[in-house]
């Protein structure tokens, strides 16, 4: 099975982590370079669905999120998360990332909130 799965819905590409834990260097770097590689110009939304991820999360997936803007704000993107666990929720907020990360509780609410704030793109 694969563990990340890409939708589009509303011109946003939803990304689904399906792991339970995140914690290998490897995989989270697969993390990142598969969704950088699906971000299409046009997305007006990346939206990484973290629902699955309940326990172990390294520091360095908060890394590749970051990466991920960075490559998002190229095309201005915006990059939002959602079903974050209590910890790792406090990790993103500690860590100052949700100003330049949108958090949602869950991929239907971030939606449409972003479908509200998203500009049209040609």
């Amino acid at each position: 099975m694969n563990q990340v799965t890409f939708d589009r819905q509303s011109r946003m590409l939803i990304v689904r982590v399906a792991y339970s834990s995140l914690t290998n260097a490897s995989q989270i770097d697969a993390v990142g370079r598969e969704v950088s590689e699906h971000i299409h110009p046009t997305d007006l939304a990346v939206i990484v669905d973290c629902s699955n991820l309940k326990h172990q999360v390294s520091s360095r997936f908060l890394g590749v999120l970051v990466k991920i803007r960075v490559t998002a704000a190229m095309h201005d993107i915006q990059i939002a998360v959602c079903g974050l666990s209590e910890n790792l929720r406090e990790v993103i907020e500690v860590a100052n990332l949700g100003r330049i990360l949108g958090i949602y509780p869950n991929t239907g609410t971030a939606i449409a909130e972003l479908s509200r704030s998203s500009h049209p793109k040609t």
